[in-house]
């Protein structure tokens, strides 16, 4: 065993500043009481801390003499010379040393020069990045896609969604809504792929949470603005499933005339059209439920606040059309592009230009106008023979 006393901080400071300031460039020498200065055998090895004195075993002595032993050669050969009295750390040995035991970021490459570098519109660029987007490809990435005034195909005007209820009928939820875990339209945008390419797209309007059916998007501004203009009066048609036996007749006389959905003192009037109403004979008699079709300007939630004034909760609800597009059998979560017929009657109610329209719709409605004109031109020069 053998007793070690080590030097304490003050001391150890005090040798550092009793460094002579001389002209001459000389090392630094270690001071004359060095941390392993006795050496004498005992029966373990005791360690000064603070005021008291720590006794270890004689089995741990060999393990912190080395440990000492290499604090030590640390810090004689962690210093610098001694310049015009001042000592210190070497900052690139230190930083070296840092690195080199993974402490700390690692040091920034060097930019390369003008002539090295690839210019943005240079042919080695174009081929990183085609070969960028087939990589991301191959690994079921969304790739980049082509630049949009570069397509040979026409994208739709609108697409058709079929929103499932649970879903948000927005393009981005709430932060609570994300921490229950209810999606929004984003992940419709990610599934669409390059099919339809929604993220070009913006959706018309919104669905409640609990609301399904036919939800637009539309990369045209004029035509979302004129769906959702109330003086443009489109109709939205829903389909629902209430309870109770209705009465078709008094509830299209209720909803025509108005149904008062605002609270006290602030009166929100909205006016419903009935347009069918058939009980469901597989539900029970002590429950009874109905399907109803009903025709309004107004939104999902109007519609169910309507129909529970009157009487009747809804059970679900489902928009189908808005204007002249339908479903038309779409499965609910998929998507399908607007028809030429539906895209037309939107170019019109956005009164867009002719470029706007389907290729070669407006070219067959004129030649079926002619049509039609010579047909009628030949029945009144029979008659007037």
């Amino acid at each position: 065993a053998i007793m070690v006393r080590p030097v304490g901080l003050e001391a150890l400071r005090g040798d550092i500043a009793g460094c002579p300031q001389t002209s001459q460039r000389r090392s630094w020498q270690p001071p004359s009481c060095s941390p392993l200065v006795e050496l004498k055998a005992n029966a373990g090895l005791s360690l000064p801390v603070g005021s008291l004195r720590v006794g270890l075993p004689a089995s741990l002595a060999g393990a912190v003499l080395g440990v000492l032993r290499s604090h030590w050669r640390s810090l004689r050969h962690g210093r610098t010379r001694c310049r015009a009295g001042k000592l210190g750390v070497d900052p690139h040995r230190l930083l070296r040393a840092l690195r080199t035991a993974g402490i700390g970021e690692p040091r920034k490459p060097a930019l390369p020069s003008a002539a090295d570098s690839t210019p943005a519109n240079g042919r080695d660029a174009a081929l990183m990045v085609l070969e960028q987007r087939r990589q991301s490809l191959r690994q079921g990435g969304p790739g980049l896609r082509p630049s949009f005034y570069r397509r040979d195909d026409r994208l739709p005007l609108l697409v058709k969604y079929n929103k499932p209820p649970g879903v948000l009928g927005q393009l981005r939820g709430q932060k609570k809504d994300i921490r229950q875990g209810i999606e929004d339209l984003r992940s419709v945008v990610a599934l669409a792929g390059d099919k339809f390419e929604l993220d070009l797209y913006h959706p018309v309007g919104e669905l409640a949470l609990g609301s399904a059916g036919i939800l637009l998007w539309s990369r045209n501004s004029q035509i979302t603005r004129s769906l959702l203009d109330k003086s443009r009066q489109v109709v939205s048609v829903f389909e629902a499933e209430v309870s109770g036996v209705v009465s078709e007749d008094e509830l299209k006389e209720t909803l025509r005339r108005g149904v008062d959905i605002g609270v006290t003192g602030f009166a929100a009037v909205k006016y419903l059209d009935l347009r069918s109403a058939k009980f469901i004979e597989s539900s029970s008699l002590q429950d009874p439920h109905s399907r109803i079709e009903i025709a309004t300007l107004s939104s999902s939630t109007s519609v169910e606040s309507a129909l529970e004034a009157c009487g009747h909760p809804t059970v679900w609800i489902r928009r189908t059309q808005v204007g002249m597009l339908c479903l038309k059998g779409l499965a609910e979560g998929g998507l399908a592009a607007a028809t030429a017929e539906e895209e037309t009657w939107a170019c019109e109610l956005a009164g867009l230009s002719e470029d706007d329209y389907p290729p070669g719709i407006l070219t067959s409605r004129a030649e079926t106008a002619a049509a039609q004109d010579l047909e009628s031109a030949g029945v009144q020069g029979l008659e007037g023979n």
